[in-house]
């Protein structure tokens, strides 16, 4: 079975007949979701990345804003994937073949593994480190001295790649 075949048997499902044939308010909805979902998304990785280069957010450590942003950026991250798969769904042969589509799939994926990574070193340390400082330890919590330059970088990384996505998204309807 061909990529091409399995694609028209995604549109060709009933959740994608549904879809294709629907008011067209329904799919201006998806839309609004989709969008209203990735500035969730994009709330939560600005949030943290102000914080870890110490731009705002001040009396909070980074640990701490890595943890309040997690929720935000799983519903964001939730909400973008159940309405972009929805819109595919919709119409998924020519989707597909999008070029725009295609590279946002890559920068979603980067994105999604580079913030991920990001949220673990912060919450959990690296493999084989100790955890991140706390108000009992030595160092204090609010030391970004502490983390290690490779999470300002990756963070700054993040927030790029998660603009790319919204960019490579908007492009989506021009090719």
């Amino acid at each position: 079975m061909s990529l091409n075949s399995v694609l028209q048997a995604v549109q060709d499902s009933p959740v994608g007949q549904l879809l294709r044939g629907s008011d067209p308010l329904v799919v201006i909805a998806f839309q609004l979701l989709h969008i209203i979902g990735l500035l969730v998304l994009l709330t939560a990785v600005l949030l943290l990345t102000l914080r870890l280069f110490n731009l705002g957010l001040r009396q909070q450590s980074p640990q701490e804003v890595a943890q309040l942003a997690r929720p935000l950026q799983r519903h964001g991250l939730l909400t973008v994937v159940i309405s972009g798969a929805a819109m595919f769904v919709s119409n998924a042969v020519v989707y597909a073949a999008n070029p725009a589509l295609q590279l946002k799939l890559l920068l979603l994926l980067l994105a999604v593994g580079l913030q991920a990574s990001l949220t673990h070193l912060l919450l959990k340390g690296p493999v084989g480190a100790e955890k991140p400082a706390t108000a009992e330890s030595e160092q204090p919590a609010h030391d970004l001295q502490s983390l290690p330059a490779l999470a300002r970088v990756g963070a700054l990384a993040s927030l790029l790649l998660w603009t790319g996505t919204g960019l490579a998204g908007r492009a989506i309807g021009f090719i």
